[in-house]
């Protein structure tokens, strides 16, 4: 079981991202300043781990709304909130500048940028870079360092556009104050960042759960195809390829749903996954692991998946009982009616992705959860980046590139034998068979291989939203012409090319004064 402490003086050197250089060098009492913080290589480790600790943030349970996770789950046409809800994100018709969603990711993403920017300022800093006994272990930090900006900064251009760039490490107010970036520099920097970091990071992770040189290649890949369809760019298709190809650590495991289960973590399909744990000491879920040190939340919420919690005993899963109290499951995200429709009941992956009675979220609920006053509480690593999702990726670069669509349709066909689907001419097939390789329209298999990513990418985040960006882009089909069926919402979807992106949150125009609104806002 994995078990995390957050240390006490990372946690206070790490949270003052905006405070001035004066104040970061007055003692307070009881904690270091940076000087006396930085005194060895094992500090180095601190920053890093410190890093990619932010990425918990996005994941655990927040004060107004609960949870963030709509942001990036409910734009697309897999889920819908019971009921019609009213959350903008599911209609885009409530989208709005003051939507908590909006605040809660736009603020996380940059401090977990500007501990990155903090990290790389002290391994440049001659006062502290001479404290690496192992500079192969250098490298490899600065590799992590540079993913984990790159990473956000790509989730940033894609959700919000031309955001503000910033590569250093703050320390004066006035640093705050930064313009839009131009010309989609926000994406060219993550590409950048992505590029850079696959050449320094090592062929294995320094630790359990790091990023690794696959990691980078994968991401980045992923970077270069929606560069490649904003910009309709042909080459940068070919890139991405490049880098998918570099991959050959990983394979498709066995069975579909280990990908979402705790016990099965990091298994050799995994790529990148966000380290949720058991804290060593008290556990608070409601308290900022900032502020609070071994009380504050290390755990994920996954609780706006069904309206059923726990077990009286987690280790038989026996007794179902409901866990958690009414206010938390006000917001229950659900499978739309055309998801339902299109995944196969003689595809594995209904049995893995949906539960066939209530027609809830199946995926990574197959964990028991936890019970007690944790509400819903889990410590089941989200995955960002399975080899499934490189493959997929990779047989669409096949195709833009002008490559052997036979070879992007077997592909397709490893996915789905995978989950259980058998040659048409078998006797044994049924309504889910595999695709036909003997196809040579470009067109067709494209259609095939986005199908494939719907339904075995179905609610993990990163993928329906920017795959439907994607063709909307390259012109494959046109999102304002979706009806509400095809959006699969619960009420009317008022859908324009304002909504491609979100709003800045109002507060941010507020404080940072050179932030100017995404137009239609």
């Amino acid at each position: 079981m994995k078990r995390l402490k957050i240390l006490l003086p990372l946690v206070l050197l790490l949270t003052l991202p905006f405070a001035c250089e004066d104040v970061l060098d007055e003692a307070r009492p009881g904690s270091p300043t940076e000087n006396q913080f930085m005194d060895s290589q094992e500090k180095f480790e601190f920053l890093v781990a410190g890093t990619y600790q932010k990425l918990i943030f996005f994941y655990k349970s927040q004060a107004n709304p609960r949870q963030i996770h709509g942001f990036w789950l409910l734009p697309d046409d897999n889920l819908t909130i019971a009921q019609g809800g009213g959350l903008g994100f599911d209609n885009f018709r409530d989208l709005n500048t003051n939507t908590a969603y909006l605040q809660n990711y736009y603020e996380n993403a940059y401090h977990l940028i500007n501990r990155a920017n903090t990290a790389l300022d002290f391994q440049r800093d001659e006062r502290y870079g001479f404290l690496y006994e192992d500079q192969t272990l250098r490298e490899r930090h600065r590799g992590e360092l540079l993913f984990l900006r790159g990473y956000m900064y790509l989730n940033l251009w894609n959700y919000f556009g031309n955001v503000p760039l910033n590569l250093e490490n703050i320390t004066e107010f006035d640093q705050t104050i930064i313009g839009n970036s131009s010309n989609d520099a926000a994406l060219d920097q993550a590409i950048s960042d992505l590029r850079e970091a696959s050449t320094l990071l090592g062929d294995t992770p320094v630790r359990g759960g790091a990023v690794w040189n696959e990691t980078a290649y994968g991401i980045l890949g992923k970077a270069l195809m929606m560069r490649g369809a904003y910009a309709n760019n042909t080459q940068d298709f070919s890139d991405a390829l490049a880098e998918f190809n570099k991959i050959t650590s990983r394979a498709l495991v066995a069975d579909f749903g280990d990908n979402f289960k705790e016990a099965t973590e990091l298994n050799d399909e995994s790529l990148f996954e966000v380290m949720a744990g058991r804290n060593s000491q008290l556990n608070n879920w409601a308290l900022d692991n900032d502020d609070f040190a071994v009380v504050g939340n290390l755990g994920v919420i996954w609780s706006f998946f069904t309206n059923r919690f726990g077990y009286d005993d987690p280790a038989t899963e026996e007794n179902e009982v409901e866990t958690d109290p009414a206010w938390l499951r006000s917001e229950q995200y659900l499978p739309t009616q055309n998801f339902l429709d299109l995944i196969d009941e003689n595809d594995n992956r209904y049995y893995e992705t949906i539960d066939t009675v209530t027609l809830e979220v199946k995926k990574y609920m197959n964990s028991p959860q936890t019970n007690g006053n944790e509400w819903g509480r889990q410590h089941n690593n989200p995955r960002l980046l399975r080899y499934a999702d490189v493959l997929l990726m990779q047989a669409e670069a096949i195709v833009r590139t002008g490559g052997n669509v036979s070879e992007a349709v077997n592909i397709v066909n490893q996915i789905r034998s995978r989950a259980g689907a058998l040659p048409a001419d078998d006797p044994e097939a049924t309504t889910f068979v595999l695709r036909d390789p003997s196809e040579t329209d470009p067109a067709t298999v494209l259609d095939w291989i986005y199908e494939e990513r719907r339904i075995e990418l179905a609610f993990e985040e990163g993928h329906r939203w920017w795959d439907m960006k994607r063709r909307h882009w390259l012109g494959e089909v046109d999102l304002t012409s979706y009806t509400q069926d095809d959006w699969g919402s619960e009420t009317e979807v008022t859908f324009t090319e304002t909504n491609l992106l979100y709003p800045y949150p109002q507060s941010e125009i507020v404080l940072n004064t050179a932030l100017t609104q995404n137009p239609g806002y």
